[in-house]
């Protein structure tokens, strides 16, 4: 077996590994063929290597995961302080920056957003994140399905008006929802009770 051979193996065997014990009930070896050809149309990937040969790894694969406060001072906006340590000690030595939620939130450490069009005030705004990506390959997160009890949509929920009352997905206490998985203590459901009188049971998936 050529060495590609034995990378395309070597890969297919951890994906295999992936989809059974997160899909149990799909065909392992088709999602596998599915993803390969998406992916390593030729054979030839660059991507697929890496994927499977951590050798072939460069400084330029490497990304910074970080909130937008990991850095922080009395006298200097948390986004500017981000912005000068990356200028100051990685620089050209990494391939992208990752900023956690840097919306305004009520809790779950900015996972429970209030505003997908504002930046959080205490750590800076749009301003300070467009820098950020002039200089650096920028991803954030813009988790859509985990929002703010006091966002917009889940005001429309209650009181019934779009688009918020087509966006929230209700529940019965009667569903089976064994499968569900989070590191959370409390409750998977909340009751919530709309302008109409009508009372629902919500996925928590906002705070």
């Amino acid at each position: 077996m050529t060495d590609q051979g034995q990378i395309v193996e070597m890969l297919g065997q951890r994906l295999r590994a992936h989809i059974a014990a997160i899909y149990p009930d799909a065909d392992p070896a088709g999602l596998v063929s599915d993803l390969l050809d998406a992916f390593w149309p030729d054979g030839t990937s660059p991507q697929a290597l890496r994927a499977a040969d951590p050798s072939s790894l460069s400084p330029g694969d490497a990304v910074v995961i970080t909130y937008g406060n990991t850095i922080v001072d009395c006298r200097n906006t948390p986004l500017v302080l981000l912005k000068d340590f990356l200028d100051r000690h990685i620089g050209d030595s990494l391939g992208a920056v990752h900023i956690l939620p840097f919306f305004p939130y009520t809790s779950d450490d900015g996972f429970a957003v209030v505003d997908y069009y504002r930046v959080n005030s205490a750590l800076g705004d749009w301003h300070h994140i467009g820098r950020i990506a002039d200089h650096y390959r920028l991803t954030a997160d813009l988790v859509l399905n985990h929002i703010s009890s006091s966002h917009e949509w889940m005001v429309q929920f209650r009181q019934g008006k779009s688009p918020g009352a087509g966006y929230i997905r209700t529940a019965s206490l009667e569903d089976d929802l064994s499968k569900v998985v989070r590191p959370r203590s409390h409750p998977l459901l909340a009751p919530v009770e709309t302008a109409s009188g009508d009372s629902f049971e919500i996925l928590i998936c906002f705070c």
